[in-house]
């Protein structure tokens, strides 16, 4: 999340999705609304690595900068922000991941928001991915050498991005994507209610189809489970079979799950593709 000001620039550093400083503010907003309202409202559970934890964070210990923001955008946001002078927009699939947008509205959550002491009009404006923001001014093409009046789009979230990238654009079709962090991503028509939160979901770049998101924070430790749960399967086939059958209690699952929970500060375990493959 970035904080700025009316010519949207940024009036605080750049508070990036993996800085947890705002943790003891998920328990904020859980004492305010309960931990099953929230899913129900946004698609997801409430977690620092989201932009509403790290707002109420920053309303708090920088109380005076925070009534001088004028909108509270996303990283993409900012640079389109700079190439256009169009100030105050992000798409929906950034919009949607932030832990502050009704799902179900299409809007930012404001009944929510304001429950928390928050102020919806510092949120932006919410558009399609594919709409276009503006064109380069001649200050940017001067200082950059771009063209003057080249097209620039809202574009989108990492994940949703690459969902595209993929080729990925109907109902039930997913994609794997192996990084720096790991996601299984599918496409479906609304939300997937998991009852224990584990799942992410966020609009995708048209705004209509939801991306349904099981994610690993730190992808090297995949390697671990993955060598450790498919050593002895030969097939794809002979793999599904078996994370069909992972249960909470199976000696494997509880093994890995302490690997996951010690290193990787967001816990998705290897089920929540389970989860997905069995729902989809």
């Amino acid at each position: 999340m970035i904080p700025v000001d009316t010519q949207g620039k940024p009036v605080y550093n750049e508070i990036r999705h993996s800085d947890n400083r705002s943790e003891q503010y998920c328990s904020y907003i859980l004492d305010r609304i309960s931990p099953d309202n929230f899913f129900a409202i946004t698609g997801n559970r409430v977690d620092s690595h989201f932009t509403l934890p790290k707002i109420i964070w920053f309303k708090q210990h920088f109380t005076k900068i925070y009534k001088k923001t004028k909108y509270i955008i996303q990283s993409k946001d900012s640079i389109r922000s700079r190439l256009t002078g169009v100030h105050g927009v992000t798409d929906y699939s950034d919009a949607s991941l932030t832990c502050a947008f009704n799902f179900k509205k299409k809007m930012w959550a404001k009944d929510m928001l304001c429950e928390l002491g928050l102020d919806v009009n510092k949120f932006p404006q919410i558009r399609a991915s594919h709409e276009l923001a503006g064109t380069v001014s001649a200050d940017v093409a001067h200082i950059t050498g771009l063209k003057e009046g080249i097209s620039v789009y809202l574009g989108g979230g990492d994940t949703a991005c690459s969902t595209r990238g993929a080729g990925i654009v109907a109902k039930g079709k997913a994609q794997l994507c192996v990084g720096s962090s790991a996601w299984i991503s599918v496409l479906e028509e609304k939300p997937l209610v998991d009852h224990k939160r584990r799942l992410q979901n966020f609009y995708g770049l048209d705004g209509y189809l939801c991306n349904v998101c099981g994610t690993v924070q730190s992808a090297a430790i995949t390697v671990g489970v993955g060598s450790g749960l498919f050593q002895n399967y030969e097939s794809g086939a002979q793999m599904i079979s078996f994370s069909h059958s992972i249960e909470p209690n199976n000696e494997t699952y509880t093994r890995y799950k302490k690997q996951y929970e010690k290193f990787c500060r967001l816990y998705h375990p290897f089920r929540d593709l389970c989860y997905i493959m069995k729902h989809t």
